[in-house]
């Protein structure tokens, strides 16, 4: 039972001591946002700009979704982040 329990022990430890540090110009990694179409035409050029300097290995993909739709596409893990406008 030792070595399972270690193995155990030292995956719980890798849990609790958080993530590496996150470097965006060596990054290779895709991000999912969610949000209404404008966003598309607000967000990703200037983004799209930024990452392309900053983290060349980042790729940001939007999927358009009704408002309704946000929190569960976050809940399905179809999205990394959701935009949502501010509403009255």
């Amino acid at each position: 039972l030792a070595e399972p329990l270690r193995e155990h022990l030292a995956g719980i430890e890798r849990l609790l001591s958080g993530p590496e540090g996150f470097d965006p110009a060596r990054a290779e990694r895709s991000f999912t946002l969610a949000g209404m179409d404008f966003f598309g035409e607000l967000l990703m050029p200037p983004l799209g700009r930024l990452l392309l300097a900053e983290a060349p290995g980042v790729r940001v993909h939007l999927l358009d979704l009704a408002p309704r739709a946000y929190f569960e596409a976050v809940e399905k893990e179809l999205a990394d982040l959701v935009l949502c406008p501010e509403r009255d």
